[in-house]
């Protein structure tokens, strides 16, 4: 991961994909709470590159460079719920439209694009179609 496209260096991490945020752990850090939080619905990918041959040497070799939008612009006008960093964060900040490069494998891009697209019905408006918990109802298991 790294800022806005082109400027400052790759830092390598874990990403975990959570019910609304992406939460991304730097390898480096001492912390067990993540160094970036990106909201599901203030993450919007922009574009997807091979990387250049100076990244390709750092990143090493299968990759693909992701550009992702993070913020009001990304929302379809919507204001952000505000990311958390502890290294400069890169999250959405106050509804500020940001941007944000991540390298990935192939099979991990795939996992990043379905996570993005099973965002629950009506979830980038804030407002959530699903049945409430206690309401739902298991369906009937039938012995054979």
């Amino acid at each position: 991961m790294r800022p806005a496209k082109g400027t400052g260096s790759w830092r390598l991490g874990l990403a975990s994909y959570q019910r609304e945020e992406l939460c991304w752990f730097g390898i480096f850090g001492f912390s067990m709470r993540p160094d970036e939080v990106f909201p599901r619905r203030d993450l919007t990918l922009v574009s997807r590159r091979l990387p250049s041959d100076a990244e390709a040497a750092s990143l090493g070799p299968g990759m693909i460079v992701v550009e992702c939008k993070l913020g009001q612009d990304s929302s379809g006008g919507q204001g952000g719920t505000g990311g958390q960093g502890g290294t400069g964060g890169q999250g959405s900040r106050g509804g500020q439209a940001s941007t944000v490069e991540l390298a990935l494998g192939e099979a991990a891009l795939t996992g990043l694009l379905s996570w993005l697209e099973a965002a629950p019905p009506g979830s980038h408006l804030g407002v959530y179609s699903a049945v409430p918990r206690d309401r739902v109802q298991s369906p009937p298991v039938f012995g054979w």
